[in-house]
């Protein structure tokens, strides 16, 4: 008798725990398109609608101690806290994913916290905090093969130092990240830093090393045919020629970065470069064209002021995650953070 109740009851126990957990997999595919649904609104620039979903997946996560998807989704809301100029939120957040993340000892997610932490003291101009967190995401992972994180955290580190004008050190940390690069076959990151490393060089007055990294950078992007790379190129190209006033090359080249732009309905690049045309212009003191695109400049960029809200501008102008001179600072995109 008292064995039957023990099978009895270690079938029940069976059933109770088959239920629970197929319980936990609806409601944990219930949070799932909550995250979806999330990630569509952050790409839609509705930020305030896609925290409201990530913490409906957030709740059902903590409820289920689903800890991996519960940092995730932290991980996630403190990005878009970041997008919204809101650091205080954004560092609340990426430090409660990092005490899962240690918790369970999961380097690669204690990397991606640190990155972002150190992404949101290079905004609030904290530079030094900032390369200590990315120092400690790359001593997580130097010895990894996760060579795009590697990657991210080398390029990090390389734009900070250079913009606190310690080149030297920049010059070290992009050239390692290349290395990575390499290794992955990352070219477009290749090319991004390539044209990072030109910047330097235009800055200490090597101009002629500075365009000819950043004609190997528009190759690259060429090479797999990435346009808004190739505007991005030929803008860098530029700005190069502006620093080094020869108003004429850059004006030409900030026409071919309009080109490849305008095959991308990319505005905010078009407006930037009718903006620099107009600056070199008046260098050249030829003001009626000077005129001409700084007319062009104002249309394209009262054009976007009424395709999107004030406060989206805002977040495109103030370029959250990038520094000056197109000086790269990543974090890790959110669409990742939800695999």
């Amino acid at each position: 008798m008292i064995k039957n109740k023990i099978i009895l009851l270690i079938c029940f126990f069976t059933i109770f725990i088959n239920y629970i957990s197929k319980a936990q997999q609806v409601t944990d595919i219930e949070a799932v398109n909550y995250s979806k649904r999330a990630f569509l609104y952050y790409n839609s620039n509705k930020y305030d609608s896609a925290i409201i979903f990530f913490n409906k997946a957030i709740d059902i996560y903590f409820r289920n101690n689903n800890e991996d998807s519960l940092a995730k989704c932290y991980m996630a809301v403190s990005t878009i806290y970041g997008a919204m100029s809101d650091y205080d939120l954004s560092t609340d957040f990426a430090y409660k994913a990092l005490k899962i993340y240690e918790k369970t000892n999961n380097n690669k997610g204690r990397a991606i916290c640190y990155m972002n932490i150190a992404s949101i003291n290079s905004a609030l101009k904290k530079y030094k905090t900032a390369i200590d967190y990315n120092l400690q995401a790359f001593g997580l992972l130097e010895n990894t093969e996760n060579y795009a994180l590697i990657i991210r955290a080398l390029n990090n580190l390389g734009a900070t130092y250079a913009i606190l004008e310690n080149f030297d050190e920049a010059l070290k940390k992009y050239y390692l990240a290349i290395e990575y690069c390499k290794k992955n076959d990352n070219k477009k990151f290749q090319a991004y830093i390539l044209g990072n490393i030109s910047l330097i060089f235009m800055e200490k007055n090597n101009i002629e090393e500075a365009i000819e990294l950043a004609f190997k950078s528009l190759e690259i992007f060429k090479e797999i045919d990435f346009i808004y790379g190739i505007s991005q190129g030929y803008q860098n190209i530029a700005s190069i020629y502006f620093e080094n006033k020869d108003y004429e090359k850059a004006v030409n080249f900030y026409l071919l970065s309009n080109e490849e732009a305008k095959k991308i309905n990319k505005k905010t690049t078009i407006s930037e470069n009718y903006q620099f045309i107009a600056e070199n212009y008046d260098f050249l003191q030829q003001f009626g064209k000077a005129y001409e695109y700084q007319k062009l400049y104002t249309i394209t960029h009262d054009s976007i002021f009424n395709e999107q809200s004030n406060k989206q501008i805002s977040d495109i102008l103030k370029q959250t995650w990038l520094v000056s001179n197109q000086r790269l600072l990543s974090i890790m995109p959110l669409k990742n953070l939800l695999e």
